[in-house]
């Protein structure tokens, strides 16, 4: 098994100062995230004021969990390989300057792992519309 990946030259930085930027929005995230009181919860008289109350929390929550996430495997990777940890961290960032390609590798990535996305997606509405009515009726 190598530890750098193809295509990359020999002077890819090192995912350090990556992995610092993502331990850095996740303190940020973690910081300024705070979960809705359950008195404001049942103060929502919608289920619209109820997402809307809990938008900005679950924002920052996902975004801690994606950037500690994604540190978090980097670090491991790094105290094993700095090379590929440092191929994989730059990687991640052009994939990130570029945005509008992770929707479609996300789709290949999981049918080339057996899983069928439309049945994917196509379950998670029907479940979330399935709760959403069921919310109605509360």
């Amino acid at each position: 098994m190598t530890d750098t990946l193809p295509g990359l030259e020999d002077d890819t930085p090192p995912a350090a100062p990556f992995i610092a930027e993502l331990l850095t929005q996740a303190l940020v995230d973690f910081d300024r995230s705070n979960i809705p009181t359950l008195e404001a919860s049942r103060a929502c008289k919608t289920n619209a004021e109820r997402d809307a109350l809990y938008a900005p929390y679950l924002r920052d929550l996902y975004s801690f969990l994606w950037h500690s996430s994604l540190a978090h495997v980097l670090i491991r990777v790094e105290e094993s390989s700095p090379n590929l940890a440092a191929g994989i961290a730059h990687e991640v960032q052009q994939w990130l300057d570029a945005g509008d390609a992770y929707p479609e590798w996300v789709y290949d990535w999981a049918k080339s792992r057996g899983l069928d996305p439309e049945t994917i997606v196509r379950e998670a509405g029907e479940a979330r519309t399935a709760w959403l009515a069921a919310e109605v009726e509360r």
